[in-house]
C-alpha cells in the first residue's frame, strides 16, 4: 500500500497523554470489532466499561514496572463494585457529574480512569484506525484480528501495523529520532537537539515541518513511541522487520532522503555544534553542582563560580553565555540577576542587553 510522498501541512495535535500505552490501539480496535451500540448508549462509557472488566479479567498479568497510564486492577475492582449499584442511566450521569466536578476521592478516581480511556479512543481516532463514529477502518480491522497472547503487551504483529497506522502523519519524525540517537549516541539531550535544529532547517521545503511544541509534547510522545514500538536496534539503526514494513508500504524513497539529509546536515552544519552544545551541558552541569553544595542564593549561582570550570577569557565566556541564552530560552527557564548581598567588584557580563552577575536555570517539565 502506498502512501503520500509529501507531509502535509497541518500537524496532527500530540500531547503527553498519548506516549502510553501503544497497546491501548489494539483495545479499541477489538472493543470496536463486536460494538453494536444500543439505544441511549455511548461509546466512550461503554469502552470505559469493557476496560475495566478486561483488566480486572487480566489482573494477573498486570506489571506495575509498565502500568502508566493504565488503570490499576484494584481501581478497576473498586470502580465497578460501586457501578453496580446504578442503572445505565444513571451511571451516565454519575459519570458525568464526576467529570464536571470531581468533589470526592472516589470521584478523583474514576475521572482519571475514564480520561484515560478516552485519550486511548482520540488517539485510535487520530491515526485513523477508527472513524468519528468509532467504526473500524481497513487498518483497524487488521489491527483487531491479531491474535492476542498477553492482554496488556504488543507482539511484532501488533506493532507493524500500529507504526502502519502512526507513519501516515509521523513517519518522518520517528525515522528521524532514529537516526538522531544513531549520529549522536549516549546523549539524549544532543540527539534531541538535532532533531529540533534539523526541523528548522528544513522547515521551510515542505518535506517536513518544525513547531513549537516540539521543544516538549511532541518529542517525549515520540520518544516513548520509539521505545515501545522497538522500532530501532541496541546500536540505534533501524530494525529489518521495520525496513521491510517501509518497502512494503511505498516509503523507501522516502526512508532514504531522510537518512541522506539528516546525514548531511549532521557532517555539514550540526557536528560545528556538538563541541558548543557540550559546553551548554557544561554551565548546567556546573549549575546544578554548585547549587546542590549550597553555592547560591534563591536558587542564583553567581557566574565567575560557573566561570571557573572554563579555561576562557571574560570576552569568550560572555559570548558563550549569550549563546546558551538565545538557543535555549524557550527550552529552559534561564534567569539573571545583578543583585549580591555583599559588595562585588568584578565586572558584570551583559546578556541580551542587560549587566549580569548570577544566573538560575530552571528545566520545564
Amino acid at each position: 500500500m502506498e502512501q503520500q510522498e509529501k507531509v502535509e501541512k497541518t500537524v496532527i495535535g500530540l500531547h503527553r497523554p498519548f506516549n502510553m500505552p501503544l497497546k491501548s490501539l489494539v483495545w479499541v480496535c477489538r472493543f470496536s470489532k463486536n460494538y453494536k451500540k444500543s439505544k441511549g448508549h455511548d461509546y466512550y462509557l461503554d469502552f470505559f466499561l469493557w476496560m475495566l472488566n478486561k483488566i480486572v479479567e487480566h489482573s494477573d498479568s498486570f506489571n506495575e514496572q509498565n502500568a502508566e497510564g493504565i488503570i490499576r486492577p484494584q481501581n478497576a475492582q473498586n470502580i465497578l463494585l460501586l457501578f453496580a449499584k446504578y442503572n445505565y442511566r444513571e451511571l451516565k450521569s454519575l459519570v458525568r457529574t464526576t467529570l464536571t466536578f470531581r468533589p470526592k476521592d472516589t470521584d478523583k478516581v474514576i475521572y482519571s480512569a475514564y480520561k484515560n480511556t478516552s485519550y486511548y479512543i482520540t488517539l485510535a481516532k487520530k491515526v485513523n484506525l477508527i472513524n468519528k463514529r468509532g467504526e473500524l477502518t481497513s487498518l483497524g480491522v487488521e489491527l483487531a484480528c491479531v491474535r492476542d497472547y498477553h492482554f496488556f503487551n504488543l507482539s511484532d504483529k501488533h506493532r507493524l501495523i500500529v507504526f502502519q497506522a502512526l507513519s501516515l502523519d509521523f513517519f518522518d519524525y520517528l525515522i528521524l529520532i532514529i537516526q538522531s540517537r544513531y549520529l549522536i549516541r549516549n546523549n539524549k539531550e544532543l540527539s534531541d537537539s538535532f532533531f529540533r535544529a534539523y526541523l528548522r532547517y528544513y522547515e521551510n521545503d515542505g518535506f517536513i515541518k518544525y513547531i513549537t511544541s516540539f521543544d516538549k509534547n511532541y518529542l517525549e510522545v515520540l520518544n516513548h513511541w520509539v521505545k515501545i514500538l522497538k522500532l530501532s536496534t541496541n546500536i540505534d539503526s533501524i530494525r529489518r522487520m521495520y525496513l521491510l514494513e517501509i518497502d512494503r508500504m511505498g516509503l523507501t524513497s522516502r526512508y532514504e532522503s531522510i537518512i541522506e539529509k539528516s546525514k548531511a546536515f549532521y557532517l555539514k552544519d550540526f557536528k560545528k555544534r556538538v563541541k558548543l552544545e557540550q559546553q551548554y551541558d557544561k554551565i548546567r552541569t556546573t549549575y546544578d553542582r554548585l547549587h546542590a553544595k549550597g553555592l547560591s542564593e534563591f536558587g542564583y549561582v553567581n557566574l565567575y563560580e560557573i566561570k571557573k570550570n572554563f579555561r576562557l577569557s571574560y570576552e569568550s565566556f560572555n559570548e558563550l553565555l549569550n549563546s546558551y541564552y538565545t538557543a535555549y530560552r524557550h527550552i529552559e527557564i534561564i534567569l539573571f540577576s545583578n543583585t549580591v548581598s555583599s559588595i562585588d567588584m568584578r565586572r558584570r557580563f551583559l546578556v541580551a542587553g542587560n549587566a549580569v552577575l548570577k544566573i538560575r536555570i530552571i528545566k520545564k517539565s
